[in-house]
């Protein structure tokens, strides 16, 4: 049963304690009979306690070390990086970085995102060039001011305006973490890659929505990307498409199954549809590993694709994100 006089003395004092500047709570312990206030440092204790009694109404008062709790927001600055959260090349938005990756030929960690958020493609025509600044937060994030994670490092570039992966990556130059931003204080960690198929239940960790939940629908879509103006970017073949809630910001973030397998890396939709390229694709156009140097991909670009595979050497980020938000269309249908 609740001790009613120390509920009393703390909802008392609460207003009052935590005014005080690096006091981070105040809460009682009814079976130690004490009550309890939290400092953001040891350092702290000394000058907190010299200016409150002893004890209160009887009951002594006990220190310990919390630090205040942060509200989490995607569109913040982390240091260091993980993936779901916002991002860009410096010319363009806001998108979502994916996660740390690998380059299997020298074992250096990435971070990897979409053409479309690591590059200025669609705000300025161009792919940008190598050691372009990567934003985190993306610019959209920081009314305009260029907080850099990393510098461009290579794309996946359309041939003949099609391709099979809207992937890029990038070389931090801050500290990046293997784990992926979910609900509040939680995160995924990616336990490997595996290839989609239809009926799966996967999720998403992305800038603007979050973490989401849904299901593949189909694995071998060819469909056209369009901007927010209707104009086709290009095509991008057998690419996956979710029933899964996601808005413009979303792109870059990466889909993953129930057991946090990587299966595709997600670049537009629109509310309840998403398209991802396969995670296969992405690891064998930019030549990357998700959780090692070693790791194989699930599944390989065609031999003898529509398009040659044509990737480029350019840059190196932090994070990568997606600046901007393609809508994918079928059929001639913007969805």
């Amino acid at each position: 049963m609740t001790d009613t006089k120390l509920e009393t003395i703390k909802n008392i004092i609460h207003d009052r304690v935590l005014s005080i500047p690096d006091v981070s709570s105040v809460y009682y312990d009814e079976e130690e009979q004490v009550v309890i206030i939290t400092v953001d440092s040891e350092d702290d204790e000394p000058r907190i306690r010299a200016m409150l009694p002893a004890n209160l109404g009887g009951y002594r008062l006990e220190f310990k070390v919390m630090k205040t709790p942060v509200l989490f927001s995607r569109t913040m600055e982390y240091r260091p990086l993980v993936g779901g959260v916002s991002i860009g090349h410096h010319l363009t938005s806001a998108g979502t970085n994916a996660v740390l990756c690998y380059d299997r030929k020298t074992g250096a960690p990435l971070v990897l995102s979409n053409v479309h958020v690591l590059t200025p493609i669609l705000s300025t025509g161009s792919f940008g060039a190598r050691g372009d600044p990567i934003s985190q937060p993306g610019v959209l994030d920081t009314d305009g001011v260029v907080r850099k994670a990393g510098e461009l490092l290579r794309w996946v570039q359309p041939v003949n305006g099609q391709m099979y992966a809207d992937a890029a990556i990038a070389n931090p130059v801050v500290e990046v973490s293997d784990l992926i931003l979910a609900d509040d204080d939680d995160y995924w960690q990616v336990k490997g890659v595996a290839k989609a198929e239809r009926g799966m239940k996967v999720k998403k960790s992305g800038r603007t929505t979050g973490t989401t939940f849904g299901e593949i629908v189909a694995t071998d879509m060819d469909t056209k990307a369009a901007d927010w103006q209707g104009n086709t970017i290009w095509q991008l073949l057998n690419q996956i498409r979710v029933d899964i809630s996601i808005e413009g910001g979303d792109s870059g973030s990466l889909l993953l199954t129930d057991d946090n397998k990587a299966v595709g890396l997600i670049w537009g939709g629109n509310q309840n549809l998403g398209i991802a390229s396969p995670i296969g694709y992405v690891m064998s156009a930019l030549d990357i590993g998700i959780t090692s140097q070693e790791e194989q991909p699930p599944e390989e670009i065609p031999e003898q694709p529509p398009v040659e595979q044509n990737w480029y050497l350019w840059g190196a980020i932090g994070g990568l994100g997606v600046a901007a938000f393609l809508i994918p269309v079928v059929k001639n249908i913007r969805f």
